[in-house]
Parts: structure tokens; C-alpha cells; sequence
């Protein structure tokens, strides 16, 4: 398979190397059918790969070292099956055998498990972000004079929710009407070949508990 899509590349390659020269019809359609075979290769080789769940858990801007205080489980059909990582943060997603199901996380007395999810969004596996914000509208308030200043961070740029999440002007109005301190979330990235979703889910919770 790998042998066939270097062929595949090497032809596309020679194509645009030859670009400069007038093409007919026949060598448009050929090197269509080759970019065509070359997708359809790296496409089956992605989903050759084993289903994964690359999870991480942030406590408001930081990422936290995942340890065995913290506990990743799959609820389907209310059978709750706790997950063991084969390498740092990465888990092996086990058979699915409902048509929905729940990703959760746990640490200490903390449980973040929002979105319940069609089965097939996690059948190739998924990049996991589990968060908690606390003191939310203080770090709002930073976070506006931050900007105010013209002071970037380095984790607005690789994909951390933290900040999204501070400027999402739904979530201040329902945290002011809730009288809510914190704020937990789960984004979901499902694994698939090509242009994806993301799914985010949170919760506020309110000054109380």
C-alpha cells in the first residue's frame, strides 16, 4: 500500500514539474484519477490505524500531567467501563456496542461528562479536552486587560478552549443569571480523515457548590 502511494505521488510531482507545457484532455483526466487514487490511499491508511483517545484535562489555562488520580470511562447503555491508558494520555477506545454513549473524566470528587454522543463520532477515535475554569469572572476581567494591552498568549494559537471560552459572550450573560463561579467543559474532536467537527459542551456551576 505505502509502495503504491509514493508511485501515485511521484506521478502527481512529474505532472506539476511538467506544468509549464500545454496539456490535453487524456493527461487532465489521468492526473485527476491519480490525485483521486492518492486520496483514496492515505485515506485507508489513516483508518488502518487503531481507535484512540488522546485526552487532556486543563485546569482554567494549564494543561494538568495526567496521573492515576484521574479517571477516563465510557458509559453505553448505562454499563460504565473504566479506560486504561497504553501510553501517557492515550487510551484504546473498546468495542461499541450501543448507539450512543458518554466519554466521562474524575478526578477526586469532580465528574465531567456533558455530551452524549452517536456512536460513530468516536469509531476512528478522538482528541478529548476536559477543562475547568474557576473564579470566571476575575479571569475574564484579566483576560480584558490583556487584550487591552495588546498582550497575547501562546496557548490562543494551539487550540486551548480556555480563552474562547472567557470571550463566549453567551456563557457571561447565563453565568451572571446563574450567579455561577466556574465553569466546566469537554471539547470533542471525533478523528476523521479530512475536514472535522468540534463538539463542545459545558457547564456552569453556580458560587454554592
Amino acid at each position: 500500500m505505502k509502495h503504491s502511494i509514493y508511485l501515485l505521488l511521484g506521478l502527481l510531482l512529474s505532472s506539476s514539474a511538467s506544468g509549464q507545457t500545454s496539456t490535453t484532455p487524456d493527461q487532465v483526466a489521468v492526473r485527476r484519477k491519480a490525485q483521486q487514487q492518492l486520496w483514496d490511499s492515505l485515506e485507508q491508511e489513516f483508518y488502518r490505524q487503531p481507535p484512540c483517545l488522546l485526552v487532556s484535562y486543563y485546569r482554567n489555562a494549564q494543561r494538568v500531567s495526567w496521573s492515576n488520580k484521574m479517571t477516563l470511562y465510557l458509559d453505553q447503555n448505562g454499563q460504565k467501563t473504566v479506560l486504561t491508558p497504553v501510553h501517557g494520555n492515550t487510551f484504546l477506545l473498546p468495542k461499541l456496542y450501543s448507539d450512543t454513549l458518554v466519554i466521562g473524566f474524575q478526578m477526586a470528587d469532580q465528574t465531567i461528562a456533558l455530551q452524549r454522543l452517536p456512536a460513530w463520532r468516536l469509531q476512528h477515535g478522538a482528541t478529548i479536552q476536559f477543562g475547568l475554569i474557576d473564579r470566571f469572572s476575575k479571569r475574564q476581567h484579566q483576560d480584558q486587560r490583556r487584550q487591552h494591552n495588546n498582550d497575547t498568549s501562546p496557548l490562543e494559537e494551539i487550540g486551548v478552549p480556555y480563552y474562547d471560552l472567557l470571550r463566549d459572550q453567551h456563557i457571561t450573560q447565563v453565568l451572571h443569571e446563574q450567579q455561577a463561579s466556574k465553569l466546566l467543559y469537554e471539547v470533542i474532536e471525533p478523528r476523521v480523515y479530512g475536514d472535522g467537527v468540534l463538539l463542545t459542551s459545558y457547564r456552569l456551576v453556580a458560587n454554592k457548590q
